[in-house]
């Protein structure tokens, strides 16, 4: 607080703030030494390091294929569920519910980002609700109260300190400007916020529609313990992953840190990476591959879901689809979103790797078993197999002779939003599939048509649509 106010230091502070900042420099440079040396020496191949002069010298051959235009491929589908929440939000019932008065603009941007990762988790995911830990809770409410959160960060913490900034004023300055703010009408603008977790979770409880108040409180105490991080009950990597953190009865946050979250990934990888046991996982994943199929019916092709062999030594095959003289076989994953290199790497070799070898077994079974009662021959049929994943790791790459893309490329090209980029601001007729042919599908995809076409245009796109909002 001294060093906001400017008043009461001491040397014994300043020398103290001096360690601190030394001690925190210290901790970022072994955590860099740990994620960018050692992981990317044990866990990429091409990457080694020598020794000069008492330094590490890197040297790689080449850049990493696993990561090849992660950034704008990732940028793109977020871009694709944003497209999609903005077609959808004013069907909700929070749009008329909904705050038009000074947050207008924020409340319309966390309810369309709500939508967005909405469908993402339904339609990629299967996820629709969120039942665990004698936990029930409504999963829009849930994410809607982190987009909320995330908005009012944004405009009275970064938004007015960045202001601040920007006429010349020292942090130190803007920090205590902003406290002082909050004082004036009660409310905390500190760099922490804290509050007692049944007075946070009654402010909450404002965002919730349905129940009678004492209902809809408990509902948003549920919300609030699922998206903390209990500091007494730590488990390694959730940190990062969480918006808020518990101790006892105190709820914290970080506002600078919360404010440019990126929500999307935190929401899918609470579900997919720390929350991974919950009892409603089977069904989700069934769920994931009866929707997938589904949408290779709409087009009227021959679709076979969760189909089981008489062989055990087979396995259950996720999905089948003949047309056209074509038959394509997947094996459809889900995954979380990968933030470490090491994470990428046991991917490679032990998720789709092990994909892989399940996929040739089943193809061999399709060849020489199913096809044949079917009433093909295998000269009748040029067969395709994919690795469909929820990921973009080694995206459009071969493993052991099977393709892996990603389930969203594959979902952009069955509702044909191929071209939403380019129609980004119009209204979406969702019922308006055209006819497709099966073998047109499988060279877009195999030849990697959508990305051949949107990558070369996504930063002139980027360009017009920041400036489109300002």
């Amino acid at each position: 607080m001294p060093f906001l106010v400017g008043e009461g230091l001491t040397p014994l502070l300043i020398q103290e703030y001096e360690q601190f900042k030394q001690l925190v420099a210290l901790r970022v440079e072994l955590s860099l030494y740990r994620n960018f040396v050692f992981n990317t020496y044990s866990y990429q191949e091409k990457t080694e390091y020598s020794l000069c002069n008492e330094k590490l010298r890197l040297h790689t051959s080449e850049k990493a294929d696993a990561c090849e235009f992660f950034d704008e491929k990732f940028s793109i589908i977020g871009a694709y569920w944003r497209w999609r929440g903005m077609q959808e939000c004013q069907e909700t019932p929070y749009f008329l519910r909904m705050d038009r008065g000074k947050n207008l603009k924020g409340n319309l941007i966390a309810l369309s980002e709500t939508q967005a990762v909405i469908l993402r988790l339904q339609e990629v995911f299967g996820i629709y609700e969120h039942i665990s830990n004698q936990q029930h809770f409504d999963l829009f409410e849930a994410v809607l109260s982190l987009m909320l959160s995330q908005q009012f960060y944004r405009a009275d913490f970064i938004s007015k300190f960045t202001d601040m900034q920007k006429e010349g004023i020292h942090p130190f300055e803007a920090l205590f400007l902003l406290l002082a703010e909050g004082v004036m009408i009660g409310e905390n603008r500190l760099p922490v916020t804290f509050s007692e977790k049944n007075h946070k979770a009654e402010r909450m409880s404002n965002w919730i529609l349905t129940s009678s108040n004492s209902v809809k409180k408990k509902k948003a105490e549920a919300i609030l313990d699922f998206w903390s991080q209990n500091l007494r009950e730590m488990y390694k990597g959730s940190f990062q992953e969480l918006p808020y953190y518990q101790i006892d009865n105190i709820v914290l946050s970080l506002p600078h840190r919360f404010a440019i979250q990126n929500l999307h990934t935190s929401v899918i990888n609470h579900f997919r990476k720390l929350n991974k046991n919950r009892a409603t996982l089977l069904q989700e994943t069934s769920r994931m591959e009866k929707q997938l199929g589904d949408l290779f019916k709409k087009h009227g092709w021959q679709v076979f879901v969760q189909h089981m062999p008489e062989s055990n030594n087979v396995g259950e095959i996720d999905l089948i689809v003949i047309s056209d003289k074509h038959v394509l076989v997947i094996e459809l994953k889900s995954s979380f979103i990968k933030q470490s290199i090491r994470e990428i790497y046991e991917y490679q070799y032990f998720v789709l790797k092990k994909a892989a070898y399940q996929l040739s077994r089943k193809c061999a079974y399709i060849k020489n078993t199913l096809l044949p009662k079917l009433g093909y021959s295998s000269e009748q049929l040029l067969l395709h197999s994919w690795i469909v994943d929820t990921t973009l790791e080694f995206d459009h790459q071969y493993i052991d002779g099977h393709l892996k893309i990603s389930l969203e490329e594959l979902l952009i090209h069955l509702n044909q939003h191929s071209d939403f980029m380019e129609r980004f601001f119009e209204k979406e007729n969702s019922n308006n599939l055209q006819e497709i042919a099966f073998s047109s599908l499988i060279k877009d995809i195999e030849q990697d048509c959508f990305w051949q076409n949107e990558l070369p245009r996504f930063s002139g796109r980027l360009k017009d649509l920041e400036a489109r909002f300002g």
